[in-house]
Order: C-alpha cells, then structure tokens, then sequence
C-alpha cells in the first residue's frame, strides 16, 4: 500500500506548476551529487589553510561565511550549501518519498541522514565555546571566549558600560554613564608590543611609560594580546587623560569628590557557569628524557547547589555535565604556579549525532533484511 504520492504523480495536488516543478528539481539527487565533491574540495582546502592562517581564521573563512570569496570571485559558502543540501534532503523525504514497506529502510536512512544535518545546523547557530582559568586550589565559573573581546568600564563588580573591542576604531567617542566623562579611542591593535613612552605628559597610569605597537596577529586568535589608548575627557578632571589598556591587565581610576572607584578592563567576553569548577591537583607525564609534556590531567571537583564530586578531565576524556562538555585543553605555568586550560563547549545538538547514526544504521540494516528476504522470495 502506498502512503506517500511523487511530486511527479499525475494526481491533483495543493502546489501550482512552477512550485511543483521547483520542488521536484529540490527532490532531485543531481543536487547532493553536485554538491558533496565541492564540500569535499572546500573542506581539504579549509583544513590545510589551518596551518598556515590558524584554527579560527581558517574556520571562519571557509567554513563559517555565506560566501567563500576565491581571490575576487564569490563561491557559495559551507552554510549556503549544506543549507541547500538539508532542503533538498527535507523536500525529498516529506513530499517526494515512497511510503511502500519495501522502502522503509531507504526512508529511516534518508532520515537519520536529515536529523545529521539538522543538528549541524543547530550546532552552528547555538553552539558557544570558551576556556576556563584555574590555579591549583582555586575554583571558578566564568568562562572565557576565545575570540570575543570586549571594552568594560566596572564600578566595582558592575558592568557601567561595554563595547565589542573589534568594533573600536581610532577616532571613536562614546560618553560615560554617570556623567564620568567621553573616552575617545586614540589606537587599537588585535597583538600589541609594549614600548617606552616618550611623552608622558597627559599620561596616566601604565601610560605615563607605555605605549602601544601593532605587531602581527598569532596564527591562533587566543594567543594575541590586544590592546588599545584611549583618552578620558570630562568634569573629573583628577582622572581626565590617556590610558593604556591590555589583556589582563586593569586600569582603576578613582573620584576623588565622590570615592568612587571604577576600572577599566579590556579582556575576553566572560559568561557563566551554571556551577563552579575547583582544581584540586593537576598532573603532566612528561616524555622520557625531555620536558615535553605527554600528558595532563586536571583533578577537579565539580560544586552545585553546597553539593561536591570529584572528577578526572584528562586529554582523551571529557567531563559532560549540564549540557556542557569540559575538554583538557593545554596548561599555563607561571611564577606563580601550575594553572589548568579547559575548554567548555555548550552544544543543544550534540545528541543529534548519534540519533542520526543509530538511524542510519537501523536503515541500512532494514533494507539489507529486506532485500535478502526479497531475493529469497523470487528465486523459490
């Protein structure tokens, strides 16, 4: 018994002819046969980039964009395309199939392979990523982007104002809250190089003997210290002047007719965790006869709510809980000790992937069963 009608059947149906016609060219496999060697291409292109541009530059350039610019010819972008390829997969499933018993398995394959691409589409546009910061013995929520950078002016842990650093440019002008006063932006760089100051005067704070040069961004964003002089201008004239800002670095000014203390703070956009994260210890093997660290693991205790559990991030084995997945990312070590790197991923849909692959298996092994159970049939 058929349930489902080809849009191709001669058969009255609610589409008018040319959205008929537009719909059978959506349901056609020319487009998936077309498309998946140019997403090859663009995927091998896009990861040998990496190398040579970074991880997130490379990501953002051919993966991210809706055009993929070829020198100064446009090409459809990655969403563009896997885009096109889940409607045509959705037309073809929804309007186009065959509802025989004989085709179940090719339908439960075609819709694990639709829910595989919705959930790269949900993954695309919800998924966050961030790093947390922890010293041995210290604990902390905040998660820090690694790309976003942003332009806080704090009165002690309130946010008073904020601007997306990679939106200032020289020249900008913003007023204050409060009546503090006007910052004008007088620099900006994305990687910065201290220097010596040579005029000092109108100069405060660190300013008074740095400055900033521009130096060439690192292949990987994380790793630039950005950067930025600004000038403060206004009726507090205790704290009008020019002030260099960098990457965990503060700058806190006071009023001395209100006592009132602000900072200034350029930094990576900070969110939170619904819970804390305590380092408890963390552990390297290192390569035998060299300082080349093998391995590392962070033993961290997880803390909600008053209630404590231990757990072991290591390299190859993350920690998922509350929708969120901590992955061991890399180390710092300074003075002032060991302090552990995880990266934190928020994905609503990571379950997708294995639902669909379940599916598609499901699939797979239904029409195989039916195809045999059908050959046995014929030849007796």
């Amino acid at each position: 018994m058929q349930i489902g009608m080809p849009l191709n059947a001669k058969t009255s149906t609610p589409f008018t002819p040319a959205l008929r016609r537009l719909l059978n060219w959506l349901a056609h496999p020319h487009i998936l046969f077309w498309s998946l060697p140019y997403v090859m291409v663009v995927l091998t292109i896009g990861t040998l980039a990496q190398k040579n541009l970074g991880l997130y530059t490379a990501q953002k350039i051919y993966f991210s964009e809706p055009i993929l610019w070829l020198g100064f010819m446009p090409a459809p972008g990655m969403p563009v395309v896997l885009g096109l390829i889940t409607l045509s997969l959705a037309t073809k499933f929804f309007l186009s199939s065959l509802w025989y018993w004989h085709k179940a398995g090719i339908n439960l394959t075609h819709l694990g392979v639709l829910l595989l691409m919705v959930g790269g589409l949900l993954t695309f546009l919800t998924q966050r990523e961030g790093f947390l910061l922890i010293p041995e013995q210290g604990k902390t929520s905040i998660i820090r982007d690694y790309h976003h950078r942003v332009f806080t002016v704090r009165h002690e842990d309130k946010i008073l104002w904020q601007k997306n650093f990679l939106a200032l440019r020289a020249g900008d002008s913003f007023d204050l809250p409060e009546n503090m006063g006007r910052i004008t932006v007088d620099k900006t760089c994305l990687n910065c190089m201290p220097a010596m100051a040579e005029k000092p005067d109108g100069r405060r704070g660190m300013a008074e003997k740095v400055t900033l040069n521009a130096i060439a961004p690192e292949k990987e964003n994380e790793q630039n210290i950005a950067g930025a002089e600004i000038t403060i201008t206004g009726q507090h004239t205790d704290i009008n002047g020019t002030y260099v800002l960098m990457e965990r670095m503060a700058e806190h000014i006071s009023f001395s007719d209100k006592d009132e203390n602000m900072s200034l703070h350029l930094g990576r956009f900070e969110t939170y965790l619904p819970f804390e994260v305590e380092l408890n210890h963390f552990a390297r093997e290192f390569h035998p006869g060299t300082s080349e660290p093998r391995a590392y693991r962070s033993h961290v205790t997880i803390i909600e709510s008053g209630q404590k559990w231990p757990y072991v991030i290591e390299m190859n084995e993350p920690l998922r809980y509350k929708g969120y997945t901590l992955y061991q990312s890399s180390f710092v070590e300074d003075p002032k000790g060991v302090q552990t790197v995880l990266s934190v991923v928020e994905n609503k849909g990571r379950l997708f992937p294995y639902i669909a692959s379940l599916l598609i298996f499901i699939g797979l092994l239904v029409h195989v069963l039916i195809r045999l159970r059908h050959k046995s049939e014929t030849s007796s």
